[in-house]
């Protein structure tokens, strides 16, 4: 199925922050937060130093709306507002999952109420966490961000390109990707070191190109 370039043109070269919500629930802060980012890129419009997708306002009318949502995904900071019915909602998992399966950093803010919670359905642990005590919504935008420079920082300091560089903890969605798009020979990640357990069990995705291909957080790698 053909689209138009214009729903798939995420190479704007700045950052971009993907918000993702439950239309049920983060209707609310997803505007308040859109709001502070309009704030924060000010004057500068013409060359902000960093951009949001937010459904809502950029999926053009008449396209192929899911098209647009995935390659978005697949290219931003991806900004989950988890509420209480974040991950049943088949979009929200598939927004999460298209970003992580991608390696994009996400960062995870914690908006839940209840009191009781059965178990998740996506891997919420693997990436940061922010919770709003005093709404502060500027610190959601600074978190994001650290995380995606935190990553370019590391990408920058090595010119291995035999390299994959994680924003997060690898999953099982992330390293499948990462080894079927390239023959890498490490794939680097925050601290700390995973668990033994943890490489034992994906050891069959590590190897999968052929050659073993170790993990390896940030501050260990040579």
């Amino acid at each position: 199925m053909a689209f138009d370039r214009q729903d798939d043109d995420t190479s704007s070269g700045v950052l971009k922050l993907f918000i993702s919500h439950s239309k049920s629930e983060g209707v609310a802060v997803a505007k308040s937060l859109i709001g502070i980012l309009r704030q924060l890129q000010g004057e500068d419009k013409d060359e902000p130093s960093f951009e949001y997708f937010y459904d809502a306002e950029h999926i053009p009318h008449g396209s192929y709306w899911e098209r647009v949502l995935e390659a978005n995904a697949r290219s931003s900071i991806l900004v989950v507002l988890r509420t209480d019915t974040y991950d049943r909602r088949l979009w929200c998992r598939r927004e999460f999952l298209w970003a992580e399966s991608n390696g994009m950093p996400i960062l995870v803010v914690d908006l839940r109420q209840a009191q009781y919670y059965a178990s998740a359905l996506l891997p919420f642990d693997v990436a940061p966490c922010i919770r709003l005590y005093d709404g502060n919504l500027i610190r959601v935008v600074l978190h994001a961000m650290s995380i995606h420079l935190r990553a370019l920082l590391i990408e920058s300091t090595t010119d291995n390109k035999s390299v994959k560089v994680l924003p997060h903890r690898p999953t099982v969605y992330s390293l499948s990707n990462v080894v079927t798009s390239g023959m890498y020979d490490k794939i680097t990640h925050p601290p700390p070191i995973v668990t033994e357990e943890f490489r034992d069990a994906v050891m069959p995705i590590l190897n999968l190109s052929g050659q073993e291909t170790i993990l390896v957080p940030y501050d260990e790698l040579e």
